[in-house]
């Protein structure tokens, strides 16, 4: 019993420790700094959802953006500030600390590892959705406690306690597909692959051939409610999935694009790569942590190979990294790299070596330095990057300089003449920060912004008349932005790199310029 307090303890101070260190970094690098650039886009949903007072249920992430208005109305907090603060931070600090300890159960652990891998994570995603109010950010802590309660789940012996946590899994499991799509598929995944890790090895060393019933119908019921009430896995997944069979490999392509740039094409000159040392040591550091995963993972394999017992925390570990292999797969194929439940894997693969490393004391000389190493990089990374990497998503004037320019658009876009037929196209965080100021003032889809195309970029940038489809788009060009997302997570140089190109550009008039922003139109 007093072992138990003392672990509690433990815990509790952890958490308060971590939670002090990450609001003091948080505040010193990165308020008010937005978590995505998607985050505006929902934004402009959140209020449409809260000027109507009602939402369809099978409105994509309607859960997300009821809980969106609610944080606000009763916060009597503007929309546009929900992106800019840590509203989960408390919640993922404490779920993951308690997830870990979990992990690693009754084995002897060290308060100091456990403190070093989360400070790894806090200073790396510390202006993430984990932190910051956001779809997938939400839903990452239903997953962690998802985590969690399966853990709890597969301790309990008593029936009562089972059944209680089993109707906690399936609230978590609903929840989760009205908030994150990529996170439900995440959570799909663990709980199957934890019923798989379990059900093989019971059926091969202890010669039971039946599943866990229990653990069964909560995999049943995860797969069977995702597929008939998800709609986003017809409407954007599938349809997604059939046509990056031509290209399987996109998303490793975009991401080593970001660190090295063959110039193989003509648009190669114009992507975004990370400066050398930012590159050098963001290589370090996922290899890292992506070796932590690799070794946790054959750890677990020998053990299973072997007929030794896995522990609940080691069957949770693997359904983990299997979740967060099969995200990775799945967001490659649609084109974007998602390396981030690797990393998580990672930390967690960390504490598990340095817990079962009882005998060794130069093998937890090892993981601790590798986690000063991770700690070490996370700070040099900060430090080299932050000004520049955040200038034009960290305003500390409500991002006027680009509201402005576009109350100009509201007020002279001609919204009445039937025969104007264009649309208004930009990068992805600036046309979010336009769609939430067009969703406070109720006006028609038609001029509702859109993100460039790689069409669009190619008349832009290269000149070339095939991305002009139509004569009355309009293309507001924000140079503030380090680098700017164009459709598919294409991520481009700042445009102000390019000024010269584009005012040089014979198929474009500009109509409008604020320094920071500007707007182009088909030469008349």
């Amino acid at each position: 019993m007093e072992n138990s307090s003392f672990s509690s303890m433990r815990i509790t101070y952890v958490s308060i420790i971590v939670l002090c260190v990450f609001l003091s970094f948080f505040n010193l690098f990165y308020y008010p700094v937005v978590s995505d650039n998607f985050d505006f886009w929902h934004v402009g949903k959140a209020i449409s959802v809260g000027m109507s007072g009602h939402i369809e249920p099978d409105y994509q992430n309607a859960g997300y953006y009821v809980f969106g208005v609610m944080i606000a109305e009763l916060a009597s907090l503007p929309y546009e500030a929900l992106p800019t603060l840590p509203l989960q931070a408390v919640a993922v600090i404490i779920v993951s600390i308690a997830l870990l300890r979990g992990v690693v159960g009754r084995r002897s652990y060290s308060a100091l590892a456990l403190i070093l891998a989360m400070l790894v994570f806090v200073s790396k995603y510390g202006n993430k959705s984990y932190f910051m109010y956001y779809c997938h950010g939400l839903g990452f802590v239903l997953a962690i406690t998802l985590c969690l309660t399966l853990l709890l789940y597969l301790k309990s012996l008593a029936l009562e306690k089972r059944q209680a946590l089993s109707i906690l899994i399936i609230l978590i499991v609903f929840s989760l597909n009205y908030i994150s799509y990529k996170l439900v598929f995440f959570s799909v995944v663990l709980v199957v692959g934890v019923l798989v890790v379990d059900w093989l090895y019971n059926f091969r060393w202890r010669g039971e051939s039946r599943f866990r019933p229990g653990l069964t119908k909560l995999a049943l019921f995860s797969i069977v409610f995702t597929f008939a009430f998800n709609q986003i896995l017809y409407q954007g997944f599938i349809p997604r999935l059939q046509e990056a069979s031509e290209s399987p490999f996109s998303g490793l392509d975009k991401l080593i694009l970001s660190f090295y740039n063959p110039n193989a094409t003509p648009f190669d000159a114009y992507y975004f790569t990370y400066p050398a040392g930012v590159r050098n040591a963001l290589t370090v550091w996922l290899a890292l942590l992506l070796l932590s995963v690799l070794v946790t993972t054959l750890y677990l394999a020998y053990k299973f190979y072997r007929g030794e017992e896995l522990s609940n925390g080691e069957k949770v570990t693997f359904g983990f990294i299997l979740a967060g292999i099969s995200v990775f797969g799945i967001y490659n194929l649609l084109g974007l790299s998602v390396f981030e439940y690797l990393v998580y894997s990672g930390l967690i693969g960390y504490l598990l070596l340095y817990s079962i490393a009882r005998g060794s004391t130069m093998h937890r000389h090892l993981v601790v330095a590798s986690l000063l190493v991770l700690l070490a990089l996370n700070g040099y990374i900060t430090m080299m990057s932050y000004e520049d990497q955040y200038r034009g998503i960290r305003d500390y004037n409500s991002f006027g300089y680009v509201t402005v320019p576009a109350d100009w658009y509201v007020e002279k876009a001609p919204y009445d003449d039937p025969s104007v037929e264009g649309s208004l196209y930009t990068d992805v965080f600036t046309g979010g920060l336009i769609a939430a100021g067009m969703k406070k003032t109720e006006l028609v889809d038609r001029y509702y912004p859109r993100t460039f195309s790689e069409d669009q970029m190619a008349l832009l940038l290269l000149h070339d008349d095939e991305g002009l489809k139509n004569p009355d788009d309009v293309f507001i060009i924000n140079y503030r932005l380090t680098y700017f997302s164009a459709e598919s997570w294409v991520t481009f140089n700042s445009w102000s790199n390019y000024r010269s190109t584009l005012d040089e550009n014979p198929l474009l008039n500009k109509i409008y310029s604020s320094g920071d922003i500007g707007c182009v139109s088909r030469y008349a």
